[in-house]
């Protein structure tokens, strides 16, 4: 754990502006740590993956608003199908949690849309339940129908007909 505390210190550091503050913690993460895959990531400065990582230490900081904006750069930015789909989600529950529900909802809907991967059950699962929040559960049936057709015996299915 101390690799990726260093690593996080770190990148809160520099995303405060406080990079001579970052500084020794990073010497120290790579004279202790060489060839750890948390003192190489301190390379990859702007990468995809490195503002994938910044979103989520805002997002673990209770920051969700400035964690959407990074998880939306880093969803421009990633290529993978896998990669985008899981940066899109994070994307949605970051702007769900920062209370803007209609951007949560458009994002959830755009990765049900697209994408046939890991997050789409829960995608489908919390867009039925902010927008029968909302009242639309007309609108939330079709999406309703679709979890419960594609991912029976899923979390998130069992979870949608606990909710009736």
């Amino acid at each position: 754990w101390v690799p990726e505390s260093l690593y996080t210190y770190v990148l809160l550091e520099r995303l405060d502006g406080n990079s001579t503050r970052a500084e020794p913690y990073t010497r120290r993460l790579r004279a202790e740590y060489p060839g750890n895959k948390w003192a190489l990531k301190l390379d990859e400065a702007n990468s995809p993956e490195q503002i994938y990582d910044i979103a989520w230490v805002l997002m673990r900081g209770n920051r969700y608003l400035e964690a959407s904006e990074r998880f939306a750069h880093a969803y421009a930015l990633r290529q993978s199908p896998e990669k985008k789909e899981e940066a899109l989600f994070w994307l949605a529950k970051s702007n769900e949690l920062a209370g803007r529900r209609a951007e949560a909802k458009a994002r959830y809907l755009e990765l049900a849309k697209h994408y046939r991967g890991y997050w789409v059950a829960e995608s489908l699962y919390t867009y039925v339940l902010l927008e029968r929040l909302d009242g639309n559960s007309a609108r939330a049936m079709p999406f309703a129908l679709r979890l419960r057709a594609e991912y029976p015996g899923n979390k998130w299915t069992l979870k949608l007909d606990e909710m009736k």
